[in-house]
């Protein structure tokens, strides 16, 4: 973890504040009339902002953006990093954590600074401006894209890798002075979002691919813009012509909500997922499906604290702690019908969502579900398209639900 203390260039400034979109946090320095904490910004995912802390990763590991004229190259401590930035001849050079330097001969404009990623495929990439002041993007392999857009002379890209593909994406200031993203596959679109003059983005990626980028808007506020088209204005002042920074927020660990005893429907299927065995990846795609598998069955609700048909169990009226109405026996659980589905309760020292995903998992790792478990392990990236697949491998299954497809 590294910590940003103070606006660019000066490291005895007031810590910055930092605030939350969609699992991402943001980073960047308040002006005097910014008043108190900052607000939450649109379509949060439950995480928490930090105060004063943002991660930047290095290619090899996470991404590294170096954005703003007169930004210093920054690296966490790793086993393996790359590092790419502007040498003192104003070109493209790079560095490895096994001493190697790389030179090229692409002219950067002067002052400004590269964004790295490594790409899922392990290939690294480099976005900067070159001194014609155009958006160039270089992958260390030798494939060089010219994009012949524009940037604001002086301003640095933001860059991020996409979890999957060998994707990416980029976020720049355009010569218009608006927000620009551009993608692998060869799309700019213009935001329409207009930036302060002299000022970069910054772009973060969750796992599940979604992004969201933080910039300072041409009234000096700290504004947002992501994956979904969505857009946030603050009304929290930034220092003119500062940059931000913006990190993947940690996701609340789904697994406490055992030790807790309060699972809801997402933390349920995060935990199942998560499972020594299933092994199963965690997205939003991901998350929907089970949820939609626990409405069919109608499960979960009465463990202490978590009556029937009352949020976050609405949609159930029992058994406790078996959103997916398992019929597996644990310490302590009772039969709920004639189908001997099981009533999970505190027992041996374990709460009752203890039981009720040591149940759920060890069921669907009996041997009778892997086309359950591959599809868990291998999710669509549509909400929709992973329910279908999820509700045809259950009715393919001996589980009892049958295919739920008409509820995705």
């Amino acid at each position: 973890m590294i910590e940003i203390i103070g606006e660019r260039g000066d490291p005895r400034s007031a810590a910055p504040d930092t605030a939350g979109v969609d699992g991402i946090a943001a980073v960047f320095v308040k002006t005097p009339r910014s008043p108190g904490i900052l607000k939450r910004l649109s379509r949060r995912i439950g995480s928490v902002s930090r105060r004063g802390s943002v991660v930047v990763g290095v290619a090899g590991l996470f991404a590294l953006s170096l954005s703003g004229p007169g930004a210093s190259t920054a690296f966490a401590a790793a086993e393996s990093f790359e590092v790419a930035f502007q040498a003192n001849n104003n070109t493209l050079y790079s560095y490895t954590s096994a001493g190697v330097g790389t030179s090229t001969t692409l002219g950067m404009l002067a002052g400004t600074s590269p964004a790295s990623a490594q790409l899922s495929d392990g290939t690294f990439l480099s976005a900067f401006q070159t001194n014609a002041t155009d958006l160039y993007v270089h992958k260390w392999n030798g494939t060089n894209i010219s994009t012949t857009l524009g940037m604001e002379s002086g301003t640095s890209p933001a860059l991020a890798a996409l979890p999957t593909g060998a994707a990416w994406v980029a976020a720049f200031q355009a010569n218009n002075n608006l927000l620009y993203i551009y993608t692998s596959a060869g799309v700019a679109t213009d935001t329409k979002l207009s930036m302060a003059p002299g000022s970069s983005p910054s772009i973060a990626v969750q796992p599940n691919g979604k992004w969201a980028v933080a910039f300072e808007s041409n009234t000096d506020t700290l504004d947002t813009y992501d994956s979904a088209d969505n857009s946030a204005a603050t009304s929290d002042g930034m220092r003119p012509a500062t940059n931000p920074s913006l990190a993947i927020t940690a996701p609340p660990s789904s697994g406490n909500c055992a030790a807790a005893n309060n699972c809801t429907p997402q933390t349920f299927a995060d935990a199942v997922l998560a499972y020594p065995g299933i092994d199963g990846v965690i997205t939003s795609s991901n998350e929907f499906a089970p949820e939609v598998w626990e409405r069919a069955e109608g499960g979960g609700a009465g463990c202490p604290g978590q009556p029937a048909d009352t949020a976050p169990w609405a949609d159930s009226a029992g058994p406790a702690g078996n959103p997916i109405n398992t019929t597996q026996p644990e310490p302590g659980s009772t039969v709920w019908n004639s189908d001997n589905v099981q009533i999970y309760a505190n027992a041996d020292g374990e709460t009752c969502w203890y039981w009720g995903i040591v149940a759920t998992a060890d069921t669907l790792l009996n041997g009778d579900y892997a086309n359950i478990l591959s599809i868990l392990d291998d999710p669509a990236s549509s909400d929709t398209t992973q329910c279908d697949d999820l509700a045809d491998a259950v009715g393919d299954s001996p589980w009892g639900t049958g295919n739920f497809s008409a509820d995705c």
